[in-house]
């Protein structure tokens, strides 16, 4: 047994395949040897495959789940793999029959996909995750935590690197894919947000990053000085921000909105912009601009065929591709997908929300509704309006919440108008003035007075929460939210007095003191549903919690009384505001019921992944273990585990009844005779006295092998990993 684990050394057998190009997360995908296209279809709950080799027309469209993202392809399986956002799911679909092949469940508000010769991963915006899945199988391998929302995946060539964006604060993480571990975040910027995409050159040495850049401590809020269309540049082999070589977009090109994919190919650039409706085109050897294409509504996805020679983008809210020839840097072909099921006046209003393109609705298309609230979420940034600073709301179920703003001084949705006017620097949508003098609330309504401005009022008023916003997790273990609940609606401790279900909000103005600067001003009553989604919190974005709120609150009890609650009636009440039930009447309808798995296919490698989980307290008298194992495999596996005092004398196997110190019997801690789905388990829980202990640094070692194989043939060990901890006496 000492012998054995005297040559146990940190190795992996995690497969790592060879591509022939960077792979990356796109709406729109290129497969099949360029001869096919698929897209997904945000608002019409599909997907639509072009076939060059039949037509030049959609040939297929096919129904997934609800808002698919993103879409991958698996080249060796033949398999599409499309992230549907709010089912929390993918789908499978064979791309010779185009049949569904089945689902798999996700993390929350899953959004990218990529794939590699035997794996894919999808990031999970909402639950701060990468997933790892084997392609073969479609188990679930690992789940890498990540920075918040991330978003946009790139793989490097050979896929030992795997990067992730951010979407919201502009950082990349980067993971080695060789243990499933994050080497590295890059901070890009506080103020960097709408961070979709990355893509890499092709030596793979530095990475573009297309992003909008936030400035909101500019207290002159004119349009073109809120924020900034940037291009990030980073190098990859030191992992740092390239700050003197970010690029302003309107500079390098001419004034854009909301750049959001990018991908490279040779020395050429081609960035799309989502608000702008165009698509810049940069010369990487001098960063200058080198082209520039009028595009159709609201592009989220862009792709190259192998050669570069053809670029194909995805005007989400046309539902159309347009096809261009990227020698002559001309549009070559537009092709229809999908007729978007959405009532006419919503789809209008949808196009205007999203769009800087229309001087009615923006200068030097610079600003679009959707630049603060991409998709009906908040920005988290906090802006200085004449009445204040204020932070960003979402717009989910905001048609059922007026008034509307912090100070609740619009009383309708069409008194957008003067934001269109003076922050977007927009002519405005109706005629005349913007009809909110001397006050919104005081004016003749606008309502009626512009198709247009009654169309995009519509839009917002329809918007609903995401279908997973309402499963968060506990902040505190140790919290009880049904304690929490019952503070909540507690006549003395009041929340639910203002804060009202079924949208736990009142409709009225309260004077409470709500600022750190211990100003009591009139505020509207916000909705406290999707709370988890939206910090900052309070008018002024001045607490950077809820914590913080109950904190503030506890000072005077002016907002609540909340003073004479023990820290566990805190944690508690804190827990159930930020787990609160979303009413399936306001948020997405999603369209599977229930998943149906996937026929697991005879693997080609053989993944295998796990990981220790160690929680080590220890006393002046006692030391308490706690190891978890978090594992799983495509393939039937026995998993043996082992203890060992580095430089001593103890060295023992673990089964699943404990630790066995004779050293004479190798009994696996668990054998799987199928392939599984990532499982945790507990390998050790032990409260020992220190005496009975020898002090040093101890390993953790784990060895998959083949069912039946010895442990000691170690050339056919398919993991190894270990882990450490050390005891002091």
């Amino acid at each position: 047994m000492k012998r054995l684990l005297q040559f146990l050394v940190l190795t992996t057998s995690l497969a790592v395949g060879i591509l022939e190009a960077h792979e990356r997360s796109s709406s729109i995908v290129v497969f099949d040897g360029d001869t096919k296209i698929a897209v997904a279809n945000q608002d019409s709950s599909t997907i639509s495959i072009v076939d060059f080799r039949k037509s030049s027309k959609k040939i297929t469209e096919i129904p997934v789940g609800s808002r698919p993202q993103s879409i991958g392809f698996d080249h060796t399986t033949k398999t599409l793999i499309v992230v549907n956002q709010n089912e929390d799911a993918l789908t499978f679909i064979d791309s010779e029959s185009y049949s569904i092949i089945g689902q798999k469940k996700t993390g929350r508000g899953p959004f990218g996909v990529v794939t590699d010769s035997s794996k894919f991963y999808v990031s999970n915006q909402l639950d701060n995750s990468v997933d790892v899945f084997d392609t073969s199988t479609f188990i679930k391998l690992a789940t890498i935590g990540v920075d918040a929302e991330p978003r946009g995946l790139a793989l490097s060539k050979g896929s030992r690197w795997l990067y992730v964006t951010h979407f919201k604060n502009g950082r990349v993480s980067v993971i080695d894919t060789t243990n499933n571990e994050v080497v590295s975040t890059i901070d890009l910027g506080s103020k960097a947000s709408l961070s979709q995409s990355i893509a890499l050159s092709e030596d793979g040495k530095t990475a573009f990053l297309p992003q909008t850049f936030v400035n909101d401590a500019n207290r002159n809020l004119q349009f073109d000085t809120t924020v900034f269309p940037s291009l990030s540049i980073v190098d990859l082999e030191r992992k740092v921000n390239l700050r003197n070589k970010r690029l302003g977009l309107d500079i390098v090109d001419e004034p854009v909105g909301i750049p959001i994919e990018a991908i490279a190919f040779n020395d050429t650039l081609y960035v799309l912009n989502a608000a702008s409706n165009d698509l810049s085109i940069l010369d990487l050897n001098t960063f200058s601009g080198s082209g520039h294409i009028e595009l159709g509504s609201h592009p989220l996805g862009i792709t190259l065929n192998s050669t570069g020679t053809k670029l194909y983008v995805d005007n989400s809210l046309d539902g159309t591709i347009t096809v261009i020839d990227t020698q002559r840097k001309k549009i070559t072909q537009v092709i229809e997908v999908t007729n978007i099921p959405l009532e006419p006046d919503l789809l209008a209003g949808k196009r205007l929300f999203n769009s800087s393109n229309d001087t009615r609705l923006s200068k030097d298309q610079w600003i679009a509704c959707a630049t603060c609230h991409f998709d009906g979420g908040a920005d988290l940034a906090n802006w200085f309006f004449p009445d204040g600073k204020r932070n960003t709301p979402s717009l989910y179920a905001a048609g059922k919440t007026p008034p509307f703003h912090w100070a609740g001084n619009l009383d309708e949705i069409q008194d957008v108008e003067e934001t269109i006017r003076n922050i977007q620097g927009g002519s405005g949508l109706a005629m005349g003035d913007h009809g909110c003098n001397p006050a919104c609330d005081q004016a003749q309504p606008n309502k009626g007075r512009s198709a247009d401005l009654d169309r995009l009022s519509a839009y917002v008023e329809s918007l609903l929460f995401p279908s997973n916003f309402d499963n968060s997790k506990k902040l505190n273990s140790s919290s009880d939210p049904l304690l929490g609940q019952q503070l909540f609606f507690d006549e003395k401790v009041g929340c639910s007095a203002c804060h009202a279900p079924p949208l736990y909000q009142d409709g009225k103005q309260h004077s409470v003191n709500l600022s750190l600067q211990r100003n009591r001003l009139a505020i509207n009553t916000p909705s406290l549903l999707g709370l988890s989604q939206s910090p900052p919190y309070l008018h002024d974005g001045s607490a950077k919690s809820i914590e913080d709120v109950v904190n503030l609150a506890s000072i005077d009890d002016s907002h609540g009384e909340v003073s004479h609650l023990s820290q566990h009636e805190i944690n508690s009440l804190i827990d159930f505001t930020m787990t609160i039930d979303i009413s399936e009447l306001l948020a997405q309808p999603r369209h599977y019921s229930a998943l149906q798995a996937p026929a697991k296919r005879t693997p080609h490698t053989k993944n295998v992944f796990t990981k220790f989980e160690i929680d080590l307290n220890q006393s002046d008298a006692h030391v308490e273990l706690d190891v978890k194992i978090s594992e799983s495999a495509n393939v039937p596996i026995d998993i043996y585990l082992a203890i060992e005092l580095v430089g001593g004398q103890f060295a023992a196997f673990i089964d699943s009844s404990g630790i066995m110190e004779s050293g004479t019997k190798t009994t696996p801690f668990a054998t799987h005779t199928d392939s599984h789905d990532l499982l945790t388990q507990n390998v050790l829980s032990l409260k020992l006295n220190k005496s009975d202990l020898t002090a040093g640094k101890y390993l953790l070692h784990s060895v998959s092998v083949n069912t039946g194989t010895s442990i000691f043939a170690r050339a056919l060990w398919l993991d190894h990993s270990t882990a450490e901890f050390t005891i002091d006496l």
